[in-house]
């Protein structure tokens, strides 16, 4: 008998091979799309550094520390036009810690830091394994990562 065409057999072993392949990939799509987010961030972040350097640079001190997801006013004028302090499912935070309080003085030292929060977990960790920066503390929702 010489028919043309596939056997449901033949169609059915094609369609599993298809299967496993996607099984296979998609995973990987899906690490890939998570890794270029944390990149984005750990970009954003290094955004966000420059600006604090160049108000350092004009006024000698950082930035007041900021609330989520607002972007400090101080700050505003060193950013990219429409930079936001919420964006790829990250919100940041800067924060100055200074030692003795109030403007710095000779010999002390500030800490200061960009904090984000998320619920993505993966996408933390993921940030973490990028951040090339001096240290980073936190949680599963937070992270700290000091920029100086």
């Amino acid at each position: 008998m010489n028919e043309k065409g596939f056997s449901l057999i033949e169609l059915l072993v094609v369609l599993t091979i298809i299967a496993i392949i996607a099984n296979l990939a998609l995973p990987r799509a899906h690490d890939a799309r998570t890794r270029a987010q944390a990149a984005a961030i750990v970009a954003d972040i290094g955004v966000i550094r420059q600006a604090a350097l160049a108000h350092y640079a004009e006024e000698d001190d950082f930035p007041s520390s900021g609330k989520w997801g607002e972007v400090p006013s101080q700050m505003a004028n060193n950013l990219p036009s429409g930079f936001e302090f919420e964006r790829h499912g990250m919100s940041y935070r800067w924060r100055v810690r200074k030692s003795g309080g109030g403007r710095r003085r000779a010999g002390e030292t500030n800490v200061v830091s960009v904090e984000i929060r998320t619920d993505n977990r993966e996408l933390l960790t993921a940030v973490r394994g990028l951040w090339q920066g001096s240290d980073w503390s936190g949680n599963n929702k937070t992270a700290t990562l000091i920029i100086q």
